[in-house]
């Protein structure tokens, strides 16, 4: 049920509005100017004067068009970064400065019985749809029948193809649009931005290995791409199953087939789909990126597509190995898990990332950096204070090894590898 609204006069417009914290420990709540009727407003959340996050109230909320509230598509929800406990969180537009609403930050929840009833009560919900879904087709089937044989037989087989278990959420047919249903309840459908025609950059964002990570991580771009000439692309290495079910909640989501081979394997399938001049590459983590240090490397690199950069995965992935590490070129301030931004004509020209020296701890981006500079491509290292450059998955270690052995065999003669592999 909505809340009373907090109605505040700003000095152009007036501003209703709320927010509220739900039970997983997010904040939601909605925003609109009753004088536009049909404007998305921009909304900061903030911790005194720091803006934690910025997003856009979109979300399509039929409470609030039963209430009268415009279209009813003016919600939002956000993760707040970090630990907020005891802190006094403020809604504000962005535009006129009006804040229209506040909550006190609780400790998250912590309770495995409390996750445990939530997720008791979303399979239940589910089989209760199952058995609605299935009682309507037996109903369209019987339909059939009635009309022609052949009508009919096409209703029994449709009707036996959509009885398939649930166990499998990427199988296709109904156990697929139950999965993505279950994604829609949990995390609200919303919309990125519309790809400009001619992108100046493509951002190549690589799934986490948790489906929800994702999506937080796509709800921070879908604010920082908003008038940005940059295509988004998502490059899903099949380490999620629900994560090849996103393009049907979040509207406008370019991705790639499931590789299922890592990093490397995930982002080279995805490459064929770019069509910026500057390419980057990001990865989705435990912690939503910051959308203020998103904005400041997407603006870099709108003003320079031409440039290389490499984030700290990268750098320290260098050091180890004895490769000289770039001077530093741009400083980021907050949490972003930047790998590497580089010309889409340089990464064809270098062959994309090599799989085989994949060991886990960014080897293979070591490989590209020697690769890009014996094409004459100077590069500048990044730094990102927040963030820790750590692999996210640890490699077996008989592949690492390998990976390894391969690098000093291709590298060693230049001088630039000193660690003993293994």
């Amino acid at each position: 049920m909505t809340k009373p609204p907090v109605a505040a006069a700003g000095p152009q417009k007036l501003i209703q509005g709320s927010l509220e914290r739900r039970a997983d420990g997010s904040l939601e709540g909605w925003c609109w100017a009753p004088a536009e009727p049909r404007a998305r407003l921009t909304v900061d959340l903030l911790d005194g004067e720091t803006v934690l996050v910025r997003v856009i109230a979109a979300d399509d909320r039929p409470d609030l068009a039963a209430s009268g509230i415009g279209d009813g598509r003016h919600g939002f929800r956000a993760v707040l970064p970090g630990e907020r406990r005891g802190r006094l969180i403020r809604a504000r537009a962005a535009a006129s400065g009006v804040v229209f609403g506040q909550v006190l930050e609780d400790a998250p929840d912590q309770g495995g019985v409390d996750r445990l009833d939530r997720a008791a009560s979303d399979v239940a919900a589910l089989q209760a749809q199952v058995a609605a879904l299935q009682a309507r087709l037996a109903g369209r089937a019987a339909a059939a029948r009635a009309q022609a044989p052949l009508d009919h037989m096409a209703a029994l087989l449709a009707v036996r193809s959509w009885r398939a278990p649930l166990a499998a959420p990427d199988a296709p047919g109904f156990a697929a649009a139950m999965a993505q249903e279950a994604l829609h309840r949990r995390h609200a459908g919303f919309a990125l931005p519309r790809t400009p025609a001619t992108p100046v950059a493509s951002l190549l964002l690589l799934a986490a290995p948790d489906c929800a990570d994702t999506i937080a991580a796509l709800r921070v771009l879908a604010v920082a791409l908003d008038g940005r000439a940059v295509q988004l692309l998502l490059a899903d290495d099949g380490q999620d199953p629900r994560t090849a079910l996103l393009p049907g909640v979040v509207r406008g989501l370019q991705m790639s087939s499931p590789s299922g081979e890592g990093a490397a394997a995930g982002f080279n399938a995805a490459m064929p789909g770019a069509r910026g001049a500057a390419l980057v590459l990001l990865r989705a983590d435990t912690a939503p990126p910051s959308g203020v240090a998103l904005e400041r490397l997407l603006d870099a690199v709108l003003a320079n597509p031409d440039q290389v950069l490499v984030g700290p995965a990268g750098v320290q992935a260098m050091a180890r190995w004895g490769v000289p590490v770039p001077p530093p070129s741009l400083a980021l301030p907050g949490a972003l898990d930047l790998l590497m931004v580089l010309p889409r004509a340089l990464w064809q020209a270098a062959g994309g990332l090599d799989p085989a020296q994949e060991d886990g701890a960014g080897l293979e981006l070591a490989d590209l950096c020697l690769k890009l500079r014996l094409l004459g491509a100077p590069a500048g290292a990044v730094t990102v204070p927040d963030s820790v450059a750590v692999p996210r998955v640890t490699a077996d270690p008989a592949r690492a090894w390998q990976a390894a052995l391969r690098f000093r065999d291709a590298w060693g003669d230049l001088g630039v590898a000193t660690q003993e592999a293994g």
